[in-house]
Formats: C-alpha cells, structure tokens, sequence
C-alpha cells in the first residue's frame, strides 16, 4: 500500500542500514522545495527543541521511521506552525498538501547528498 507521505520522507532522508537520520537540514530541504520553509522563525534550535519533545533523546536521530505521519505530526508540523504562527493542525494540512504535490519524479533527484 502507497503512502505518499512515507514516500515524500524518504525520498529526502540520508538513509544509512535502512535507518533514516532525521535532522535539521532535511528537514530544511522538505519544507524549501515545497515552498514551506520560513527562516529565522524556523531554525535549527526550534528542529531540536521539537524533536526532544516528541521522540525524547535529541542525540540519536538515527532510527527506523516508519510512519511519516506520526513525524509530521509530532516534530515538521510544529516545527511549521511555529514559523508560520498557524496551529500545527493546519501545519500538517499544508505539508500533507505541499508534499504530495512536489514528490521528487527521478530517483536522481530522492537523496540529498
């Protein structure tokens, strides 16, 4: 079964043993090519302070994340909604939107290296 926000994830994520690492600058590059990213009000210090909250342990950012909605939803959408001053449910609807709309079409173009 598809799940294009899974597919939109990995196709930025440096993957490395079949962990994903999710960090600041992935993050940054999925937001900037769906046209999401707002800088300074998003930054790396915000990226960190979202991820503790979520997922805990900010040190280890390498693990297997197998649902790309729970990562929306947990640490890009508040990440989002910080930057834009919007709530992170209508974050999530925007990314859900941007994402799916701007999926990289070669697989050239899935890995930022």
């Amino acid at each position: 079964m598809e799940n294009p926000f899974r597919d939109a994830f990995y196709a930025y994520a440096k993957t490395r043993r079949g962990l994903v690492t999710l960090n600041y600058e992935m993050i940054e590059a999925m937001l900037t090519r769906a046209g999401l990213f707002t800088p300074p009000a998003f930054n790396e210090s915000v990226f960190q302070r979202e991820f503790k909250r979520a997922y805990g342990n900010t040190e280890s950012k390498e693990r297997d994340f197998q649902d790309f909605t729970d990562v929306c939803k947990k640490v890009i959408s508040p990440c989002l909604a910080k930057a834009r001053n919007i709530s992170p449910d209508e974050a999530f609807k925007i990314i859900q939107e941007e994402l799916i709309a701007k999926q990289p079409k070669s697989a050239s173009e899935r890995i930022i290296k």
